[in-house]
C-alpha cells in the first residue's frame, strides 16, 4: 500500500513538473539589449521585463547587457534580441547607413515608445580653466565607449563647430579616475540629471560644467535635428552656481519589426499602463506617457501604433509604414 502510494505521490510530482514545463516552453521568450550593468537603460530594461512578464500573457522577458544603443541595433537587425534601448542619434544612423553604421542600413528596428531625455555633460575639474568648448581644442575628452551616445555626439560636435579634441573611449569609473589624476581633461556623458558619478565627483572636487553657446547649438542643431536644446539649471550639482546651454538626446524602445502585432500591442500597452512601477524604478519614467511619440524618429511597429490609436494619441506621419 505504502509503495502504490509513493509510486502516486511520484507520478503526481512528475506530472505537475511536466505540465509546468509545457505551460513555460510554450511562453514567448523576449531578450531586451540594455546597455553595461547599473546604467539607466539597465533599471529601464529590467523594469519592463518584469511588467512584460507579469501583464502579457504567453510572454516572458529578460535583459542582456550589452555595448549599448549601436550594439542593441546590430542585435535587433540578427534576430539575436527582439528588443532594445537606443538613442534616437544611433536609432537615426543606423537606418540610414550612416555614422556608426558605415554604409549598411539597419532597417529591422521600429519604434516602441520614447523612454526619456539625457543630457549631454561636459565635466571638467575647474583647475582646468575650460570655460568654452573653443577651449577644449587640443584636450582629452572621454566619450565612452564607440557607438554610444556620448561618442557619437561628440564627434558631431567636433566636425559641426570643427574643435579638435581627442577623443579616449573608457568606461566611466576609469574615466573619472582619469580626470582626478589629469589624464584627461574633460568627462563627457548624456545622461539624465543628476548622474549619480558626477554627484560622486563633486563631492570631493570642484567641477565645471562647459556649455553651449547659441550660435554653437544652432550651427548643430541645423544639421542634426533630432537633437534637443535644453538646458542644465543650476544648482544639479554641488557649487554649480550657473546654467549650462546644452544639447538633449531622446532615448527610445525598439523592437523586432517581424514580431506579432498582437505581441508588440501588448507590451506597448503593459508599458503604459504601468507607468508608476517604472517611476518608481527611475525618476525619467514620468516621461513615459503616450504623447511623448513625437520625439521617436523610426517608423512604428504595427502593434504599437495600434496602442497609440486605441488611447487616441496622434502619430506623426512620419512614423507610420503601411
Amino acid at each position: 500500500m505504502k509503495r502504490k502510494y509513493l509510486l502516486f505521490i511520484l507520478v503526481t510530482i512528475f506530472s505537475i513538473s511536466m505540465a509546468t514545463h509545457c505551460l513555460a516552453a510554450d511562453k514567448i521568450y523576449l531578450r531586451i539589449g540594455t546597455s553595461r550593468i547599473a546604467g539607466s537603460y539597465q533599471l529601464w530594461g529590467s523594469t519592463w521585463a518584469k511588467v512584460i512578464s507579469d501583464k502579457v500573457e504567453e510572454v516572458s522577458a529578460g535583459i542582456e547587457a550589452t555595448a549599448g544603443p549601436a550594439a542593441n541595433i546590430k542585435l535587433i537587425e540578427k534576430g539575436i534580441n527582439s528588443l532594445g534601448f537606443a538613442s534616437v542619434v544611433a536609432a537615426h544612423e543606423g537606418w540610414n547607413g550612416i555614422g556608426w553604421a558605415d554604409g549598411t542600413k539597419y532597417q529591422q528596428q521600429r519604434s516602441v515608445f520614447a523612454m526619456y531625455p539625457s543630457y549631454l555633460q561636459l565635466i571638467t575639474l575647474k583647475k582646468n580653466n575650460l570655460g568654452t568648448l573653443s577651449d577644449l581644442e587640443g584636450k582629452k575628452v572621454d566619450v565612452g565607449g564607440i557607438g554610444t551616445t556620448p561618442a557619437l555626439s561628440m564627434q558631431y560636435v567636433k566636425e559641426t563647430l570643427g574643435v579638435n579634441y581627442i577623443m579616449s573611449h573608457n568606461d566611466t569609473k576609469v574615466a573619472l579616475a582619469a580626470l582626478k589624476q589629469g589624464a584627461i581633461d574633460v568627462f563627457a556623458r548624456v545622461t539624465g540629471l543628476p548622474n549619480a558619478s558626477i554627484m560622486d565627483l563633486a563631492i570631493g572636487h570642484e567641477i565645471y560644467i562647459v556649455g553651449f553657446k547659441d550660435d554653437e547649438l544652432n550651427k548643430l542643431i541645423s544639421k542634426y535635428p533630432y537633437f534637443g536644446t535644453s538646458i542644465i539649471p543650476k544648482n544639479v550639482y554641488k557649487k554649480q552656481d550657473y546654467e549650462v546651454n546644452t544639447i538633449s538626446v531622446w532615448a527610445i524602445a525598439l523592437c523586432d519589426k517581424d514580431l506579432s502585432e498582437d505581441i508588440v500591442y501588448g507590451i506597448t500597452k503593459a508599458a503604459f499602463e504601468n507607468q508608476d512601477t517604472f517611476i518608481k524604478t527611475h525618476p525619467d519614467g514620468k516621461y513615459l506617457i503616450p504623447e511623448n511619440v513625437k520625439y521617436l524618429n523610426i517608423p512604428l511597429h504595427p502593434g504599437a501604433l495600434r496602442y497609440y490609436e486605441e488611447v487616441g494619441q496622434e502619430v506623426p506621419g512620419k512614423l507610420i509604414i503601411k
